[in-house]
């Protein structure tokens, strides 16, 4: 089995149009990809790879987009003991979604789910951004609250960030903001 991973722009129209993550109640993630994803992508405000089956080209396992972003927290300093606010510069995954027909199943053998890793690959373009292009030291996302998509974040070493921490949209209201801190590019330093 094989996964493709293309830049949007380099995804057949048609293909978008069909995909389906099964988000009823949500139903911004499979619209954001079949209308919206596009634009964002070409205006450059969020940066979308879709994964295609490599065995079936004509269908789409999921997709995610990538924006800039930040969180920030307050701290004592070192030195004087004062709370400071620090701003932690982070890449945002503004969405992640699996096709309904492979959610909960197997990529390979060996046991490991699509959406396992596919969001490792994403993380995988994270960690080569960040080590050619771009200085952040975490990656949040804003799941949505329910017990499954939770426990999916957190498996796969992500942890629940303080609202107060994160600048809110309604794009992300009623959702969970979450964070993974990045290691350390020179931990010899």
């Amino acid at each position: 089995m094989a996964v493709d991973a293309l830049f949007i722009t380099d995804v057949n129209k048609n293909k978008l149009k069909i995909f389906d993550c099964g988000d009823t109640e949500y139903a911004t993630m499979s619209f954001f990809l079949r209308d919206e994803a596009l634009s964002f992508h070409e205006r450059g405000m969020a940066f979308t790879k879709v994964y295609i089956d490599g065995d079936n080209h004509d269908t789409i396992i999921g997709y995610a987009s990538l924006k800039a972003s930040c969180f920030q927290y307050t701290a004592p300093h070192q030195y004087s003991g004062d709370e400071i606010l620090h701003v932690v510069p982070s890449v945002e995954i503004a969405r992640f979604a699996i096709a309904t027909a492979y959610q909960g199943k197997l990529f390979q053998e060996e046991g490991e789910k699509y959406s396992d890793y596919i969001l490792s690959q994403v993380l995988q373009d994270i960690m080569d951004l960040r080590e050619y292009a771009l200085g952040v030291e975490a990656v949040i996302l804003f799941s949505i609250n329910r017990p499954k998509q939770l426990c999916f974040y957190q498996k796969n070493g992500f942890h629940v960030l303080s609202e107060r921490a994160v600048f809110k949209s309604t794009e992300n209201d009623g959702c969970v903001p979450m964070y993974m801190p990045l290691p350390q590019i020179f931990p010899y330093l």
